[in-house]
């Protein structure tokens, strides 16, 4: 093998293979010198004309155009049943649920990732890819299904899925 043909031949090549071997070695044991910032995924979106933002992690899937069933309820925020990945869900309006009126035209279906629940809205306006530093705490306490806030050149609060989920939850009469 060629390796051992270096570690058995003169002195030179032994000590340029050992030379070789320990630096490749180092290069995994030393810290880089330019950390990486860490990066967070958002999808963006808008809801009646305000921007906000929502972790790509939270999210089981983006769905454009999907049919919503509408059922009865007492409930102004749930907008029916729609068929996602095999599965019906229930669907809500994401601007009622943030305090704003109901969208005429629901185009997106976010299907969550913690429960089988879609959130509905009307414009998609694309995937930020950001370093984590322009997050920052979301200082307004009026709403607890927004905890930070994208510091762009508009700002966008980001809504807490999970949150929003606790929040229905909340609200769901109970059983029994």
């Amino acid at each position: 093998m060629r390796g051992e043909a270096l570690a058995t031949g003169d002195g030179r090549q032994t000590d340029r293979a050992r030379a070789l071997r320990e630096a490749f070695d180092r290069g995994f044991a030393e810290t880089p010198a330019t950390a990486m910032a860490e990066q967070t995924d958002l999808l963006a979106l808008s809801l009646a004309g305000h921007r906000f933002a929502i972790r790509l992690g939270e999210a089981a899937g983006l769905f454009a155009d999907r049919k919503v069933t509408p059922a009865p309820t007492a409930m102004r925020e749930f907008r029916g049943i729609a068929g996602v990945r095999g599965a019906l869900v229930p669907v809500y309006d994401l601007a009622v649920l943030m305090g704003y009126a109901p969208a005429e035209h629901l185009r997106w279906l976010l299907l969550a990732r913690e429960a089988p629940v879609a959130f509905a809205f009307d414009t998609f306006d694309g995937q930020l890819r950001l370093d984590s530093a322009v997050l920052a705490p979301h200082q307004d306490q009026t709403r607890d299904t927004v905890r930070e806030v994208a510091r762009l050149d508009t700002p966008r609060p980001v809504i807490h899925i999970p949150s929003v989920i606790a929040a229905l939850r909340r609200r769901m009469p109970k059983e029994g």
